[in-house]
């Protein structure tokens, strides 16, 4: 299931929560929501929704990539490369001059992974299907793509979920989460791997996804290392 957002960047944050939690209840499943920028000066940013928060973020940007540098060179000039567009053959003569834009953008993710269940964000569970591609002409590099076996997902509460008997598989660290750890980085717990190392013992598990606010940790063994484990 797919929803388009339009929203008019006429000012630096737009807060999309609302829009975002519309579309999960809507939805109405558990896994995982990825909302994705295609444009590349639009970023994704899951942060604390706090005017003196936002206005810090606002003087750090204005300090790193101001509208206009300070003047440099013989020429002393003010204007970032990307904005010189009488030297470029790419674009229009009245292309929109954005040059801090696209430095800002390098400061922010393009995209955000929020793991949901029946629309709610709690903890969630499911196997994955790891599909070869033809996409690659290296005989020496295997691509795969990863999918989430939707019929498989289940939900936990704010705190677990019972791990996946598959070789595939994955499980969230929901914002409840961070708020009861007091926590801003949603990294593996001991637990985590623990589990993790139980799945690959009972149900030959390989591979482990664990989705969080900030991102996608990976856990991952071989299985030629069974016998060292032991």
């Amino acid at each position: 299931m797919r929803k388009i957002i339009k929203l008019k960047t006429d000012k630096l944050f737009t807060d999309i929560t609302e829009e975002v939690s519309k579309f999960t209840k809507i939805w109405g499943k558990s896994g995982l929501l990825n909302i994705f920028s295609k444009h590349t000066t639009f970023c994704i940013w899951c942060g604390e929704n706090e005017i003196l928060h936002k206005a810090d973020v606002r003087f750090f940007l204005d300090k790193i990539a101001p509208r206009w540098k300070n003047p440099e060179g013989d020429q002393h000039n003010i204007k970032y490369l990307h904005d010189l567009i009488s030297l470029r053959d790419d674009v229009p003569h009245n292309e929109r001059v954005n040059g801090h834009s696209h430095i800002r953008s390098l400061f922010f993710n393009s995209s955000e992974t929020i793991p949901v269940e029946n629309g709610n964000k709690n903890e969630v569970a499911g196997p994955l299907k790891l599909k070869k591609t033809n996409q690659n002409n290296n005989a020496n590099l295997s691509v795969y793509q990863i999918d989430v076996d939707s019929k498989g997902v289940k939900g936990g509460n704010s705190k677990e979920v019972d791990a996946i008997a598959t070789k595939y598989n994955f499980h969230s660290h929901p914002e409840a989460a961070y708020m009861a750890h007091n926590c801003e980085l949603g990294w593996p717990s001991r637990d985590d791997y623990i589990t993790f190392l139980d799945g690959f013992f009972k149900f030959t598990t390989t591979f482990h996804i664990i989705a969080s606010k900030e991102g996608l940790y990976i856990l991952k063994i071989t299985r030629a290392s069974k016998k060292t484990i032991k």
